[in-house]
């Protein structure tokens, strides 16, 4: 599943079966197999590889090109900050909906919640088990890929990524780059809110914070 190969994803998850039956994790991955199987997009759908980056979408064909293509650069950004030579044959995929409907009816069909179940509006996603991520055209899409963007590149090469460094470093992409730091005036009014109302973590917690402390956390981190 991590690699796209959906032909041996099936191989293996049928011997899996076979040898240890059905569990949580196994349902799920049969699950996500089968969404690809059946089609992601309702219509048509329009693909583009560049550098490293394979992207789907319904927008258009130019637009697949436009995301590949920035992805791509935001790639060699993250590369210059973080200089690993690891599995350097693996492609990074990426998928993109028309619309915000789209984006929340496959959210849903895969994680099994809404997009509009969170506490703000959600643009885009990584999802670890399948290291692709999904987002939906919206002007401010670009910004939320770099930041998302950020956890794919970190899953690939680091195993259990510490929650501070990964959540940190993705805010920082979102405006800075490797050559230049820039203020984050988003970042910066959530923690002067989260502070006002007395609504954070001692430096502490905050080290040692897994991924499911870290989302219970919500404006406290």
């Amino acid at each position: 599943m991590k690699i796209h190969d959906y032909e041996k994803a099936k191989a293996c998850l049928d011997r899996a079966r076979k040898i240890q039956g059905f569990d949580e994790s196994l349902f799920h991955a049969i699950h996500l197999l089968k969404i690809e199987e059946e089609g992601v997009f309702a219509g048509q759908s329009f693909r583009a590889k560049f550098g490293r980056y394979d992207v789907i979408t319904d927008v258009s064909q130019e637009f697949a090109n436009e995301v590949a293509q920035f992805m791509d650069k935001v790639y060699k950004d993250y590369v210059k900050v973080f200089p690993y030579k690891k599995n350097e044959t693996l492609r990074f995929h990426v998928k993109v909906f028309a619309t915000e409907s789209g984006f929340d009816s496959y959210t849903k069909r895969v994680t099994g919640r809404s997009i509009f179940d969170g506490m703000g509006k959600m643009l885009a996603w990584y999802m670890p088990i399948t290291k692709e991520l999904v987002g939906w055209k919206d002007k401010e899409l670009f910004r939320t890929m770099t930041h998302e963007g950020l956890h794919q590149y970190i899953d690939y090469f680091v195993d259990q990524c510490p929650m501070w460094f990964n959540e940190g470093y993705a805010c920082y992409f979102e405006t800075s780059t490797s050559e230049e730091a820039k203020f984050n005036e988003n970042r910066h009014q959530t923690a002067k809110y989260a502070l006002g109302l007395k609504k954070f973590v001692s430096l502490r917690e905050l080290l040692l914070m897994n991924r499911q402390q870290w989302d219970a956390g919500g404006e406290a981190v």
